[in-house]
């Protein structure tokens, strides 16, 4: 047998729903310097976590079959990027693939239409929980917005979801992203609501990303990477499990598609959240508005 000179590693998926308990099939297939497949070798699996590269201590060794294949399948732990490596020859070939290990993940396109109330059920049976500090990000875009108009995806916790405070379009605590008055907004509601607007000219029809970044004290808002504003807001940190909710006070459609929820402590050191002295902090949340 020769030796593995290189390896090609391949996955089915790369953005995983922990909520949804997916999980990944990764394929590594052995080379030797002829590009030739290598059966019966022993292929090294190692499962590691960005950005610190921390490599935990578990190894999982799989002998290559008649063509040149080893398989590992990872179920989601909803830990953030991921990355899976493979070696062969005591370590000296080396291949890797990162995933996007998601508390959830949602990427195909939902759209929402109001019909005779306010409040619409993104999916009734569907809930998660949240990580305790957590990146929340989604792909939104509006049909038909004009004045006047309030377009809005909320996390919601499932048992403020089921109460009378969703019959008044008022979920509280909840942190949210949208649009109102042809502008994108972000904001998070305790008793009242307190939102920052930002105008954008290309509103309708168009999509634009939102990014929540939630730590133990400040839930800070994006729109397409540009900061928005970030607020004194830890109020979701006392419920356990949490539903997405759209609300429309007025007609039009509402589009989304590539939901994710991720950890926060990842996200830090890739520059995501602005240091301490960058940011514009709003300790107010006023009582009125929606």
């Amino acid at each position: 047998m020769n030796p593995v000179a290189r390896i090609e590693l391949n996955t089915d998926k790369t953005v995983l729903s922990k909520a949804h308990n997916e999980s990944t099939v990764l394929t590594a297939t052995a080379y030797d310097e002829n590009d030739d497949i290598v059966p019966n070798a022993e292929l090294v699996f190692k499962l590691g976590f960005l950005p610190d590269d921390y490599v935990g201590d578990d190894t999982f060794t799989v002998t290559t079959d008649n063509l040149g294949r080893a398989t590992y399948t990872y179920n989601s732990l909803g830990v953030g990027d991921t990355f899976i490596g493979v070696s062969a020859e005591d370590g000296e070939i080396y291949e890797e693939i990162i995933l996007e290990d998601c508390a959830v993940a949602i990427l195909e396109e939902r759209n929402f239409t109001r019909q005779d109330r306010n409040y619409i059920a993104f999916d009734t049976d569907f809930e998660f929980e949240l990580p305790s500090e957590f990146e929340w990000s989604v792909d939104m875009k509006t049909t038909g917005a004009s004045r006047g108009n309030e377009h809005r995806i909320y996390i919601v916790p499932t048992e403020m979801y089921n109460s009378s405070m969703i019959s008044q379009s008022q979920p509280n605590p909840s942190v949210f992203v949208g649009y109102t008055d042809t502008k994108v907004e972000y904001g998070v509601r305790i008793t009242g609501t307190s939102s920052e607007t930002k105008t954008i000219n290309d509103l309708n029809d168009t999509y634009h990303t939102f990014k929540v970044i939630q730590d133990s004290t400040y839930s800070t808002g994006y729109v397409d990477d540009s900061l928005i504003i970030s607020k004194s807001f830890n109020h979701l940190k006392d419920y356990s499990y949490f539903k997405f909710l759209i609300i429309m006070w007025s007609g039009g459609t509402i589009s989304v598609k590539n939901i994710k929820i991720k950890p926060k402590l990842q996200l830090m050191a890739f520059g995501l959240r602005p240091d301490e002295d960058e940011i514009i902090v709003d300790d107010t949340v006023n009582e009125e508005g929606h």
